[in-house]
């Protein structure tokens, strides 16, 4: 007879299990390139971002698969019209397209897919991205079986190996269009639980398969001058995706309403809890207000400059180091609750700007011992108070 846990397991395994479903079929490269020009495959050029590849391991995966050594299987995510999304395996279809040279097609204007699924440079224009995404050929380098093969191209192989690698199987795996898009997304963390990601291009990642919309805005917003005149990231931060951090920061700061006492969990991990949240809302239709960052952001920089955020020197004639996080929380936080007041009373806010490093809810609760769990829940609600109206 079970006991009460060991039913309750079966159950939950069940129940989990039955959230994912899909099914593996082989598909051989020519079919795969095939289906990728007539629109089938989407391979999001977010995520392609995400996994930057060198040009030595994308030689080794070509010299892999003329070795015949058998490629981990694709995972695609099925929508409601039969096209795929890439989930797993980005770079390794990118990596064989590009090689062979394949070329993006808008293709016909009356595709029935084209009018339903944008095409890669079609979602790159939504999302105000850099046209960073391409293939482009290149030859191969740094090989350590195939040495003979070293810098040729495509266009040089002769004819049996461009078939040997057109004909080359790879399975598939691909989850219906009845798996949950947070189902989706909790096995994209298990199958790249080893890639060099920052938080935020893991949030990205959920972002763009839950809500795609949220995610482009999210993205636009994050591309803001003004945001990035105010913050002045360095480059390492702009290359991991901080902007976008911010921009989550500021509409999960809107709608905070705890108390000043720490966070329950980790910063990190309550950021990606409420960005899935806000994702996930009903029939996903959660829309961040930029107007309102957009507001913020234009009154705190025309009044405080690009210093606005960066901490003064003990003699208050220069600002030092980048724009402080607590800082961001703070200000923004006031300054987004009372947005009208202080478009209208500049000279005010100009003051509060200046005063606020010097105030004691602000000034105890920051420094190299503080956290990002304890302090966050202080400086949005002291934050809210210093920047009261009146």
């Amino acid at each position: 007879m079970l006991t009460t846990n060991t039913e309750s397991l079966l159950n939950a395994v069940k129940a989990r299990s039955q959230e994912v479903r899909a099914i593996t079929t082989t598909y051989s490269v020519r079919e795969l390139r095939s289906m990728f020009e007539e629109g089938q495959i989407n391979i999001r050029p977010e995520f392609q971002r995400a996994f930057r590849w060198t040009k030595e391991q994308k030689s080794s995966l070509i010299e892999s698969m003329l070795l015949s050594i058998p490629l981990p299987s694709i995972f695609v995510s099925e929508d409601n019209i039969g096209s795929w999304d890439v989930i797993d395996g980005v770079q390794r279809l990118s990596t064989i397209f590009s090689f062979m040279g394949v070329e993006f097609s808008r293709g016909d204007a009356n595709n029935a897919n084209e009018l339903e699924t944008a095409t890669v440079e079609d979602e790159l224009d939504e999302a105000g991205a850099e046209t960073e995404f391409s293939l482009e050929p290149f030859e191969l380098t740094k090989l350590e079986h195939l040495v003979e093969a070293k810098g040729l191209e495509w266009k040089d192989f002769p004819v049996a190996l461009k078939r040997k690698l057109e004909t080359t199987r790879i399975d598939v795996t691909m989850l219906d269009s009845t798996s949950s898009s947070e189902a989706k997304f909790n096995l994209f963390l298990r199958l790249n639980s080893g890639a060099i990601l920052t938080s935020q291009e893991l949030r990205n990642c959920l972002l763009l398969m839950v809500n795609p919309s949220f995610f482009r805005t999210i993205k636009e917003c994050a591309e803001n001058d003004s945001l990035l005149k105010l913050m002045q990231l360095s480059k390492r931060k702009a290359e991991q995706a901080f902007s976008d951090e911010l921009v989550l920061r500021f509409f999960m700061q809107t709608e905070f309403e705890g108390d000043t006492s720490a966070l329950r969990e980790d910063f990190g991990e309550y950021l990606t809890t409420w960005a899935k949240g806000a994702a996930l809302r009903e029939e996903s239709s959660y829309t961040p207000d930029s107007k309102l960052l957009s507001r913020t952001i234009s009154v705190v920089l025309e009044v405080g400059k690009e210093n606005a955020l960066r901490r003064p020197t003990d003699n208050r004639k220069s600002r030092r180091g980048p724009a402080s996080n607590a800082a961001f929380e703070f200000v923004m936080s006031g300054v987004a609750n009372e947005i009208d007041y202080w478009e209208e009373n500049p000279d005010l806010l100009r003051t509060r700007l200046d005063e606020f490093w010097d105030a004691e809810e602000f000034r105890v609760n920051v420094g190299s011992g503080v956290n990002a769990r304890d302090r966050f829940p202080k400086m949005v609600n002291f934050g809210r108070e210093y920047f009261k109206k009146g």
